[in-house]
């Protein structure tokens, strides 16, 4: 696996993929004209009208911490084109219990597909000494049953199961010291969630 390998400071960041799909640009970027994207994606761009999107990961180093940043699709779909993190993980001389966090961007199928792995028909964490960092707002918005209804899956396999695992932390807003989210000095930024559809679907239903 070729290694993407960046150092800023004493801050080490490593692009790590956990595979790839092949998308459109007409899906991806909506309302842009294909002059305007075509230039941009180069020799990404296929015949068949289709580019390259990568499920990329990093891990991070910094004060003696590995820190893992979104863990990928996965290998729980049917399907799927993922499940190559911990595999990419290995030729880099990192295994699950090197992490010692976990940092959930979001908590979309394909950032989350690692947080957890299948264990006497259930599911754990995968990085067993991590703690887990997610975004207070983005976990209450994701766990909210309505949503679970309508997403099910990836939220049954890979975010629930943290509910009660002393591993999971949830970062607030406005941490009330630059201490509080273990890999940053600065307090976390409030999040922005997506309006999916199924969002959408939810209010209407709660109205």
């Amino acid at each position: 696996m070729p290694v993407d390998r960046l150092t800023v400071g004493s801050v080490e960041i490593v692009s790590v993929t956990d595979g790839a799909m092949r998308g459109t640009p007409a899906y991806f970027f909506a309302g842009v004209t294909p002059d305007v994207y075509t230039p941009a994606l180069g020799n990404d761009l296929r015949e068949d009208g289709t580019f390259p999107i990568e499920f990329g990961r990093f891990l991070v180093r910094s004060s003696g911490r590995t820190i893992l940043v979104d863990t990928g699709l996965g290998n729980k779909l049917p399907g799927g084109t993922g499940g190559m993190l911990l595999e990419n993980l290995k030729q880099i001389g990192v295994g699950p219990g090197d992490i010692d966090v976990v940092v959930n961007t979001h908590l979309h199928v394909d950032h989350v597909g690692w947080n957890c792995t299948g264990s006497g028909g259930g599911y754990v964490p995968t990085f067993p000494n991590a703690e887990y960092w997610i975004s207070e707002q983005e976990w209450q918005y994701w766990t909210d049953p309505l949503i679970v209804e309508e997403e099910g899956g990836h939220l049954l396999t890979d975010v629930l199961p943290l509910k009660d695992s002393p591993q999971l932390k949830l970062a607030t807003a406005r941490p009330r010291s630059r201490r509080s989210f273990p890999c940053c000095r600065r307090p976390a930024i409030r999040p922005a969630i997506a309006q999916s559809p199924s969002r959408r679907r939810a209010r209407r239903r709660s109205s």
